[in-house]
C-alpha cells in the first residue's frame, strides 16, 4: 500500500521524525558504549567508531531537514 495516497504529509513527516529520534538515541547509545570500551584502543575498531559517528551526524542532519520540512507544511 502506498502510504503517501493515505496520510497527510504533515503527519508522515511526523513520523519519520519519530522514528529518525530512536534512531539517533540507539546510535547515540551505541556511540557510549564504543567510547567507554576497551574496544576503542584496537585499531581494527577505528572505522567502526567512525562510521557510527557519521551515521549519528547523518541522523541529526536528516532530523533538522525534517522538522524544517514539517513547520513548512
Amino acid at each position: 500500500m502506498d502510504h503517501r495516497d493515505t496520510q497527510p504529509p504533515r503527519e508522515v513527516l511526523g513520523e519519520l521524525i519519530e522514528n529518525l529520534i530512536e534512531a539517533e538515541s540507539s546510535l547515540l547509545s551505541a556511540q557510549a558504549v564504543m567510547l567507554d570500551s576497551s574496544l576503542t584502543d584496537r585499531s581494527d575498531y577505528e572505522s567502526i567508531v567512525e562510521h557510527i559517528s557519521v551515521a549519528v551526524g547523518a541522523a541529526q542532519m536528516t532530523l533538522a531537514e525534517l522538522h524544517h520540512k514539517f513547520h513548512e507544511s
